[in-house]
């Protein structure tokens, strides 16, 4: 849900902006580059949103407590700052993978498309 609604909002963004400064006022040119970079930041949000949940998610399958348990040890003896920890890696490694997941998924999306439905498809 965060991935797909970031992906589309910063797509129109960017692809609103590549009009206004391009003189290709279609926006298709660079569209595949300007999908790449709106699933680059849509994984990066959605790293970043979901750490906390995927720190707790380890640490409940480490510690072998409850949620309650494994949150109030988390607070205790680690601090808030625990729900921190990988979040670099994570960024970086989500960042990379939709960018280029979405690179794929787009062009396969483009190749897939029947003859007769590819003038009412709008990109």
């Amino acid at each position: 849900m965060i991935f797909w609604g970031t992906y589309y909002k910063v797509l129109n963004a960017l692809t609103e902006f590549n009009k206004k400064i391009s003189s290709d006022k279609s926006g298709e040119g660079n569209l595949l580059k300007l999908q790449g970079i709106s699933g680059a930041i849509g994984g990066i949000t959605a790293a970043t949103f979901t750490n906390p949940l995927e720190v707790l998610r380890i640490r409940v399958q480490v510690h072998r407590t409850g949620y309650v348990e494994t949150v109030r040890r988390l607070m205790l003896f680690e601090g808030a700052r625990v729900f921190t920890k990988g979040l670099a890696p994570r960024v970086i490694n989500n960042g990379i993978y939709s960018c280029l997941i979405m690179l794929g998924y787009e062009s396969v999306k483009r190749i897939a498309i029947k003859d007769e439905l590819s003038g009412s498809v709008t990109w």
